[in-house]
């Protein structure tokens, strides 16, 4: 089973953490991946600016930001297995259909894939065409 935490630490969206924690966890499910612990944080376009500027050293916000979790650090023992944290900006999430693709966007980079190189884009964007269709069944 999988551990979906969501924080909002913005003053937009509240209430809409069990639906995040929801989409997410249908995401891990159709990605066939279980016993995952994964932090979702709803922050404002100023939080993400600053987060992109200290991390990835762009002067802009972004929709969503996703960072592995750090390899070889300590964790008390655990049967789930920490992938990382996401941010979401929440003054970006207009709508259900926003919200799940930058939930899967987000998802997807902390499983590894990427959109720097053609291949990998195309390979990633297939990936989330996938899910969304799953998700609206």
């Amino acid at each position: 089973m999988n551990k979906i935490v969501v924080v909002n630490l913005s003053k937009k969206g509240k209430g809409i953490e069990k639906e995040i924690e929801r989409l997410a966890s249908k995401i891990l499910k159709f990605l066939k991946k279980d016993k995952i612990y994964l932090e979702i944080y709803l922050v404002s376009s100023q939080k993400l600016l600053f987060l992109n500027r200290k991390y990835r050293s762009k002067n802009k916000s972004a929709n969503v930001l996703s960072f592995e979790e750090p390899k070889g650090f300590f964790y008390p023992p655990d049967t789930q297995k920490r992938i990382g944290e996401i941010f979401l900006n929440i003054s970006a999430v207009s709508d259900k259909e926003k919200l799940t693709l930058f939930l899967i966007h987000g998802i997807l980079h902390l499983f590894g894939y990427q959109h720097k190189k053609k291949f990998d884009r195309i390979k990633m964007e297939r990936i989330e065409r996938l899910l969304i269709e799953k998700l609206k069944n």
